[in-house]
């Protein structure tokens, strides 16, 4: 069973050997690379499919309907949370074998991208601190970070909510690219105090207290700043309710992350009920609008997978609402889905780990050619030998440094 220490929640380390040098991604030997494409399709020609990943989405929604909205609509500005990782982009986009068709030297494309490519320079580098703001964003969203760096960094004395949140996102896409630059630290804490709107100083909370537990690594740091977050909750009142919920399900899925890393199972699971209350208030006043609908299954969907990775070491049943939940709107996400393995493989329940380990690897990404080996390794265990050797390719069309060689002999 896989059981090696680079499995850990917040480790991204591979379990598998590479091989030295860089090596290009070839002509795929199994891997369906049509199906891996629309899941990660705004990042490739910014359309989207029914099986995108909802993380993705959110490039797609930024632009097709955020930038969209009347200017004075508080829904003009983007309030999705910037996930994924910094270098991600160049990795999937040679999973997908796909072009990268924001490159300056990239050919001519059919719309939508085209028109992205057309605006996004004047919209980043212009005036219009709302263009700026939705920019950053979108950029954010599609890890393409290095325009972003060269913006210069707002006012901080300028106390318009617009130039704030710009700010505010600016410093999220320099976290995403620099997360242990100490800067990170100090901005995150000036807003927590010096924010005009309540929401901005409770996403910095959550950014304070996040990058203590997963950064640092140390939860003895978070406590004052969970309890200042706690003393902040009523001042969201200030804004739309669906607002005041995602900022107090945000915060209280972070209250849990810091129970969890305490040991404290009763506290974990207090804090999980009161995000995913706030959660289910969310739901109820986003209805049909789409960008709401958004923004509350992001955050759904990552309540959902935080609440399985609490459970990893555990029984498995204790989140089957959770896994038949993800497997209805979110089946193929690299990151959830590689945990749902891991929770199997944990409770020495190999066919089942190996399957959800193969459906990770369906989502891409360095946590899917991850997935894609771990179903090798509990394919093996059962015996079953021809699938194992489907996954073992699978994970090599996904990586191609793994060392191939060394692990056929194996079989």
């Amino acid at each position: 069973m896989p059981t090696s220490e680079h499995l850990e929640a917040d480790r991204q380390e591979l379990p598998y050997r590479r091989r030295a040098g860089g090596v290009a991604f070839g002509a795929p030997a199994v891997l369906d690379v049509q199906d891996l494409r629309k899941r990660w399709l705004p990042w490739i020609t910014m359309g989207v499919d029914d099986t995108t990943h909802v993380i993705v989405k959110t490039a797609w929604m930024t632009w097709n309907h955020t930038m969209t909205a009347d200017r004075n609509d508080i829904l003009a500005r983007p309030w999705t949370s910037l996930l994924t990782s910094a270098g991600l982009r160049p990795f999937i986009l040679g999973q997908c074998r796909a072009p990268n068709h924001l490159a300056p030297d990239a050919p001519e494309t059919g719309e939508p991208i085209s028109k992205l490519r057309a605006v996004w320079r004047d919209w980043l580098y212009g005036p219009d601190p709302l263009r700026r703001l939705q920019m950053t964003v979108l950029l954010g969203a599609l890890t393409t970070h290095l325009p972003v760096l060269e913006t210069p960094d707002p006012d901080p004395d300028d106390t318009d909510p617009i130039v704030q949140h710009l700010r505010y996102a600016r410093a999220g896409v320099l976290h995403q690219r620099y997360p242990k630059d100490p800067w990170n630290d100090e901005l995150s804490q000036f807003f927590t105090k010096n924010a005009t709107e309540a929401v901005l100083r409770t996403g910095a909370t959550v950014r304070v207290i996040t990058q203590e537990l997963r950064i640092h690594r140390a939860w003895e740091p978070a406590k004052p700043w969970i309890d200042f977050g706690y003393a902040g909750l009523d001042d969201l009142k200030e804004h739309p309710r669906w607002l005041a919920q995602l900022a107090e399900s945000k915060f209280h899925r972070c209250v849990a992350l810091y129970h969890f890393r305490k040991k404290d199972a009763a506290e974990t699971a207090n804090a999980l009920r009161a995000s995913y209350q706030a959660d289910a208030e969310l739901r109820k006043e986003a209805g049909d609008n789409p960008i709401l609908h958004h923004l509350w299954l992001e955050n759904h969907r990552t309540l959902l997978e935080s609440t399985i990775k609490n459970q990893v070491g555990h029984d498995p049943a204790g989140v089957a609402a959770q896994i038949a939940e993800l497997d209805e709107i979110e089946p193929y996400f690299y990151e959830s889905r590689f945990f749902v393995g891991l929770l199997f493989a944990r409770a020495e329940q190999p066919a089942e780990a190996a399957r959800h380990f193969e459906a990770a690897s369906r989502g891409g990404s360095g946590r899917g050619a991850a997935g894609a080996f771990l179903a090798f390794e509990c394919y093996r265990e059962i015996g079953d030998t021809d699938a194992a050797q489907r996954c073992l390719s699978v994970a090599a069309d996904l990586d191609p440094m793994l060392d191939l060689g060394h692990y056929r002999q194996l079989v």
